[in-house]
C-alpha cells in the first residue's frame, strides 16, 4: 500500500510488484509538473546551512542585478504556492553538483544556491503568514455575516414601527418617504442613519401631534441609539468583508518574495543551461520547467531570456 499526495489530497494505492517503481515515477513527475509538492522548511533550512554563506556585499549585488519592479513582473504570471515546489525541487538537482567535482564547471556560486534557498524560506514564511491571516479572516466573516443581520433586523423593525406610528399623517409619511429616498440611505448602515435622525426629530420637535405619534407608539430615545450602534457595526463590518475579499490575492510582501525567487531561478537554470550546451556530461541536470514556472521562462515574460546557446563550431 502506498500513500500518494496529488493536488494537496492524500489517497491509499496498492501498486503491483514492479510496477510500484514505474507508478512513483509517474507520480514524482505529475507533482513537479503541477508544483503541487509537500516541502518541510526545516529541511530547505539545513541544506541551506550547509552551503557556504553568501556575503553581505554578495546579497547586494544579487537583489540589485534584478529590481524590485522586475520580480513583481515575475510574480504576476505564478502563484506563490506553487513556486515553492519547483524552486525546491531545482535546489536539490543543483546542490550535489555546486558542491561537487562538476562545480568548476558552472558559472554559479555555491553560495548563490544559497542565498536561492533563503528567498524560498522567506517566501514559504510570508505565505505562512498569509494563511494564518485568511483563518483569522474566516473568524471575522462570521461576525460580519451575524452583525449584517442583526443590522437588516434592526432596520426591518424601526422602520415598521415608524410607519404603524405616522399611520395617514401627512407631515409623517412624508418625512419617511423622502429620509428614505435618500441616496444616502440606499445601504443598510445609511438606512439606520436616516430614521434614527428622523425619529429624534419627532421625538423633540414642536408638534405636540408629532411627538404623541411617536410616545403611544413607544418610539424612545433608545430605539435611536440602537440605530446608531447598529449602523456603525454594519459599516465596520462592510470594511472587514473588502479585506477579506481582497485575502484571496497575494500581498505585495508574498509577491515580492515569489519573484525575488523567480529571478533567482532564472539565474540558476541559465548557468545550468550554458553549462549542458558546453560540455557534454550528463551528470548536469536539466533544470526544466514545471506548469507553475512555465510562463516565467518563455518569451511571453520579461524578455531577457536568451534562447538555448549553442555549442562552438568543431575545427
Amino acid at each position: 500500500m502506498a500513500t500518494v499526495r496529488t493536488k494537496g489530497k492524500t489517497t491509499q494505492t496498492t501498486a503491483k510488484k514492479g510496477t510500484a517503481k514505474k507508478t512513483a515515477a509517474k507520480v514524482e513527475t505529475k507533482a513537479a509538473e503541477t508544483g503541487d509538492v509537500k516541502v518541510d522548511m526545516a529541511t530547505v533550512a539545513a541544506a541551506v546551512n550547509r552551503l557556504p554563506a553568501p556575503s553581505e556585499a554578495e546579497v547586494t549585488a544579487w537583489r540589485a542585478q534584478y529590481p524590485e519592479g522586475y520580480v513583481l513582473e515575475l510574480a504576476a504570471q505564478t502563484r506563490a504556492t506553487n513556486v515553492v515546489g519547483e524552486a525546491w525541487g531545482w535546489f536539490q538537482k543543483a546542490e550535489p553538483v555546486l558542491t561537487g567535482e562538476l562545480a568548476s564547471a558552472i558559472r554559479y556560486p555555491a553560495t548563490r544556491l544559497a542565498f536561492l534557498g533563503r528567498t524560498i524560506l522567506d517566501l514559504a514564511g510570508a505565505l505562512e503568514a498569509e494563511r494564518a491571516k485568511k483563518r483569522s479572516t474566516v473568524t471575522l466573516v462570521k461576525a460580519v455575516d451575524a452583525a449584517e443581520a442583526l443590522a437588516g433586523a434592526a432596520l426591518a423593525e424601526l422602520r415598521g414601527a415608524m410607519r404603524e406610528a405616522a399611520g395617514r399623517h401627512p407631515t409623517m409619511t412624508a418625512d419617511l418617504k423622502a429620509r428614505l429616498g435618500e441616496s444616502s440611505a440606499s445601504t443598510t448602515a445609511g438606512a439606520l442613519r436616516a430614521l434614527a435622525a428622523l425619529l429624534a426629530s419627532w421625538m423633540t420637535g414642536d408638534d405636540p401631534v408629532v411627538r404623541e405619534l411617536a410616545r403611544s407608539a413607544r418610539l424612545t430615545e433608545t430605539d435611536t441609539k440602537n440605530a446608531r450602534a447598529h449602523a456603525d457595526a454594519v459599516t465596520q463590518a462592510s470594511t472587514v468583508r473588502r479585506g477579506a475579499n481582497s485575502a484571496d490575492r497575494d500581498t505585495p510582501e508574498v509577491s515580492g518574495h515569489e519573484g525575488r525567487v523567480l529571478a533567482e531561478m532564472r539565474v540558476l537554470r541559465n548557468a545550468f543551461r550554458n553549462a549542458r550546451a558546453l560540455r557534454d556530461d550528463k551528470r548536469i541536470p536539466a533544470l526544466t520547467p514545471g506548469a507553475a514556472t512555465r510562463a516565467v521562462f518563455t518569451r511571453s515574460g520579461p524578455a531577457d531570456d536568451e534562447g538555448e546557446p549553442q555549442p562552438p563550431p568543431v575545427g
